[in-house]
């Protein structure tokens, strides 16, 4: 496996994040860019866990939570387990011996 085999699946995987995150940045935008008064957006975190809810009057255009952890693990675990991978299945060099 190559490098840029690696770097393929980490865009992948980023390609991915930003389309399950897509919803939630078109609420933001639509909040940010409603009528004066009329656009509320809260992000909260109370006790390790990430809230977010996008609004415009009384309709809620997106809500969702998640905990800080699986954040992490979701932007930076995945494509250090994919390295990881890289790293365990790339090609074993033998050592050369000295005499």
């Amino acid at each position: 496996m190559r490098a840029r085999h690696l770097f393929a699946a980490w865009a992948i995987w980023w390609l991915i994040l930003l389309l399950r995150v897509t919803p939630a940045f078109i609420a933001v935008w639509k909040a940010m860019h409603a009528p004066p008064g009329q656009g509320n957006v809260r992000l909260s975190i109370d006790n390790g866990i990430v809230s977010l809810v996008a609004s415009v009057g009384e309709q809620i255009l997106w809500t969702g939570s998640m905990s800080f952890l699986a954040m992490a693990l979701l932007a930076a675990g995945v494509p250090l387990v994919m390295w990881g991978v890289w790293v365990g299945v790339g090609p074993r060099r033998e050592r050369e011996s000295v005499s």
